[in-house]
């Protein structure tokens, strides 16, 4: 059974902590015995011995000191907020200045704050959804924006055609005066 006992992990840590117990218990007899010899009681050896009203005095004392040193560090703390904010009032420009400058960077850059107006607008217009009322409102308009499209585009075939065929009968022309086009 003993070599069970040894080579079992749960037995190992049984009887550790039994025999932790047993000193643990063992020292505690040995301290209530010094305690005795010494005529305190269990508090008053934990406290150090001084009579209560002693102790409470000196807790008091300490709490105040704390107490005083907690209010020092929080007024300091304050001195220092105030004094940052002040100096970051001083540096920030009043509404006034903040308005001027502004207006001048409008007047300067009116082009790009139009565009910026204008693509603002249509992400807008592009997120919200159309209702059926504004599609008939709009078909007409649509309509002929795509007759127009379509005109541009017969358009533009027609003089790249015509582009085409000038190039092309000049090129024979050119290359029998030796001239090459690229």
């Amino acid at each position: 059974m003993r070599l069970r006992a040894s080579e079992s992990p749960t037995a190992l840590g049984l009887m550790g902590a039994a025999a932790g117990g047993l000193i643990g218990a063992m020292a505690a007899r040995l301290m209530g015995a010094r305690k005795e010899e010494e005529g305190l009681t269990e508090h008053e050896a934990q406290l150090g011995g001084a009579p209560a009203s002693e102790r409470i005095a000196a807790a008091r004392e300490r709490a105040s000191q704390r107490l005083t040193r907690a209010k020092e560090r929080a007024a300091q703390r304050r001195g220092q907020v105030r004094e940052r904010m002040t100096r970051a009032r001083a540096q920030m420009p009043s509404g006034e200045e903040l308005s001027a400058r502004f207006q001048e960077r409008a007047e300067e850059q009116l082009a790009g704050l139009l565009l910026g107006a204008v693509a603002l607008g249509a992400a807008a217009a592009f997120l919200l959804p159309v209702s059926e009322r504004e599609r008939q409102a709009m078909a007409p308009a649509r309509a002929r924006a795509m007759e127009q499209l379509d005109k541009l585009g017969d358009q533009l075939e027609g003089k790249v055609a015509e582009a085409t065929k000038v190039g092309a009968e000049q090129a024979p022309a050119a290359e029998g005066e030796g001239r090459t086009i690229h």
